[in-house]
């Protein structure tokens, strides 16, 4: 007879059977039944599930608070199932107590344990380093509550299955029983070759205390290793250890995944690899995501460095000058920017506002779309539920909205759009490029700097203009211009700048305007640049000081406006770079607008007062040098009007008023032309 819940298959011969039946218990169990025959049966209870074998780290192991708990031997049915379930319970909470589970993919550095306490007819096989391995002897272990298990100390990399009547799990782990230092030189070896220019065996550092191996040190006043790029790491090849990694460059704010043994960074800036044996490190350890498992041991690499040198067909200063973003040399002034922009403009706690600037329509939409549904507040009249939007006028007239999902969805897009605006950099208003003097930080809960915080609780008496984050200033970053179909790398000019700062009262309403300077930088040994020459289009040359503005050296050796030819060497006087710039002097403005006045054609490159009668139409912007150019109309209403020389073509002033007509490229350089109709 057998208990309820069991089942059983008998076929009556002369011999014993084993009969296997699904129980829920980890335990063996053997009963002795007699029927109407003289055979005897013999049946097991035998586990199905995989998930009661655990891998145990031996690092960690410390069995001496093992208590004996005795196994479940009770003669009634319900009483052996809650004894079963208390001692399976236990086990698995000791196990993990004292040597803590590891998971796919997990290294040790001493062993690990298969531990098949809770179903020991579970089947096991193993590789080691690809190759079959033979299961070691299943070891008893008496002084731990009678666990059996498997018991693994070599070094290797090991792939596991386990299978059970009808099912199979593999998950590879990994013994690593090398010194940290041993472990290291696995990797990187003696000696590490981060770049495959040669530059002379005194720059290399053969001693046994370098941390970095054996690396190119081009600073030898830096306290970490600096390298001129293209730079090419190479890690050993190593079949049988895992790695995994990030390389973040923390001065451009990039972040790479490492994923190949072969890495080339081009990117100027102050680097960091962070390198480790658990896949989950990162995640788990650094950002602090608990619901991803992580045991065993980890072995974590960090390593520093600088790259200053040139990328392909590209110098550290043409990089510099087309990039900006090399730490003191980032792009601080509005002239290296698009002068259009999109904004959304919040007040302060004074009659100064803030516009966060974004570098598109869409990514603008996205913030204000999510600041107008924070601001959605919810509220009963007559017994009847409302969201309302208190702060922000809606434009149909009403702050109310209904408490209808769509109906709101409807009026945060209407409210959204009518906050996005389109803005100019307008370098002859110093309104409309004020911002503050140091950017806004704080310390996330990951303990990075995050640029963009609350600027609504700022108490300002002037408006100013901040990006949103470095993503969106990048992506509004000049990259290069064309003069006369000829590709200009930068067009060098005054950059003004205007930061809001803080006046003796603790307040912003002081306004510091300066310039900010474009300088030339050099490595310490001259091996990625040692000279610059430039030359203009009339063959005038001349050398160019490192870390002294640029401008001023052109302007002061008599430089005339124009395209300008620099050749960049290094100490061997080996040509590193070529490359073209456009310098702009100060008031210099060739632009010339085309323009009918009463049907009569009118062409204009200077500041002019004009009176006519009927109306004017602007035909054209002809033979300006900036592509950024940018056209201002204002009339006698005070009213004001931004155009690019695609968009002011065919524009109509009418009869009756005042215009004037201002145009200036980015440094601010401009002449205006006035008509009065």
């Amino acid at each position: 007879k057998y208990s309820d819940g069991e089942m059983a298959v008998a076929w009556i011969f002369n011999w014993p059977l084993a009969i296997w039946m699904q129980n829920n218990n980890s335990v063996e169990r053997s009963e002795n039944r007699y029927v109407n025959f003289r055979e005897t049966y013999t049946v097991y209870l035998k586990e199905d599930s995989l998930g009661n074998v655990t891998f145990n780290n031996l690092t960690t192991a410390n069995t001496s608070t093992i208590k004996e708990i005795a196994k479940p031997t009770a003669e009634d049915e319900e009483e052996y199932k809650i004894q079963a379930e208390q001692y399976n319970q236990y086990i698995s909470t000791v196990i993990d107590r004292i040597t803590p589970t590891m998971y796919d993919g997990d290294l040790t550095t001493t062993g690990f344990r298969i531990n098949v306490s809770a179903n020991p007819y579970v089947n096991v096989s193993l590789k080691r380093n690809g190759n079959n391995y033979p299961l070691p002897p299943l070891k008893v272990l008496t002084d731990e509550g009678n666990q059996k298990v498997y018991e693994i100390t070599e070094d290797g990399k090991w792939e596991i299955t386990i299978s059970s009547v009808s099912k199979e799990q593999k998950l590879t782990l990994y013994v690593d029983k090398a010194t940290d230092e041993e472990a290291f030189e696995r990797y990187f070896g003696k000696v590490s070759t981060f770049s495959d220019r040669e530059y002379g065996n005194e720059f290399i550092d053969y001693s046994p205390n370098n941390p970095y191996g054996n690396m190119r040190i081009l600073d030898l006043n830096s306290d970490i290793p600096v390298f001129s790029a293209p730079l090419t790491m190479s890690l050993q090849e190593v079949e049988n250890f895992p790695l995994y990694g990030k390389i973040f460059n923390k001065t451009t704010g990039d972040e790479l995944d490492w994923s190949e043994n072969l890495t080339e960074l081009t990117e100027y800036g102050e680097y960091e690899i962070f390198l480790y044996t658990n896949e989950n490190y990162y995640e788990y350890a650094v950002l602090g995501d608990s619901s991803v498992p992580m045991a065993g041991d980890v072995r974590v690499y960090r390593i520093k460095f600088k790259v200053i040198g040139n990328v392909p067909q590209n110098s550290v200063n043409q990089y510099l000058l087309t990039k900006g973003r090399l730490g003191a040399f980032s792009i601080v002034a509005p002239s290296d920017f698009k002068s259009q922009f999109w904004g959304v403009t919040r007040p302060s706690l004074n009659k100064g506002r803030v516009t966060i600037a974004f570098a598109s329509e869409e990514n603008a939409l996205k913030y204000a779309k999510a600041l107008v549904w924070d601001m959605i507040e919810e509220y009963e009249e007559n017994g009847k539920k409302y969201w309302r939007i208190p702060s922000i006028v809606n434009p149909s007239g009403q702050k109310v909205v209904s408490n209808s999902g769509w109906e709101n969805a409807r009026a945060v897009n209407i409210i959204s759009k009518s906050l996005v605006q389109k803005c100019f950099f307008d370098l002859t208003d110093v309104s409309s490029y004020l911002t503050l003097e140091k950017t806004i930080q704080e310390v996330g809960e990951d303990g990075l700097e995050k640029e963009f915080v609350n600027l609504g609780s700022l108490v300002l008496n002037k408006s100013i203009i901040v990006w949103y984050s470095q993503e969106e200033r990048e992506l509004a970053t000049l990259k290069e211009g064309i003069v006369n179909e000829i590709k200009i790398d930068k067009f060098i000019g005054v950059r003004k700048t205007a930061f809001l700062e803080k006046d003796e009262n603790g307040e912003y309403s002081r306004i510091n305007e300066g310039i900010k300077p474009t300088c030339f930088i050099k490595d310490k040994l001259g091996l990625a640049s040692e000279t610059i020459e430039v030359t203009n289009e009339e063959g005038k040359t001349a050398l160019i000081e490192y870390n002294k503005d640029l401008y001023t050296q052109l302007h002061e050796q008599g430089f005339s406006a124009g395209i300008i030819n620099v050749v960049e060497k290094n100490v061997y006087g080996v040509v590193v770079g070529e490359y073209i710039l456009f310098f702009v002097p100060e008031g210099y403005q060739p632009a010339k607008i085309s323009l009918k006045i009463n049907g009569q054609k009118i062409t204009i490159n200077s500041s002019i007062e004009l009176e006519g009668e009927g109306y004017a139409v602007i035909e054209d912007i002809k033979n300006y040098v900036d592509p950024e150019t940018l056209i201002k109309i204002s009339t006698n209403s005070n009213t004001v009007t931004y155009y690019t020389p695609s968009t002011i073509k065919g524009v109509v002033l009418n009869e009756g008023k005042t215009y004037s007509i201002t145009i200036f490229d980015r440094f601010g350089n401009n002449y205006t032309v006035k008509i009065t109709l």
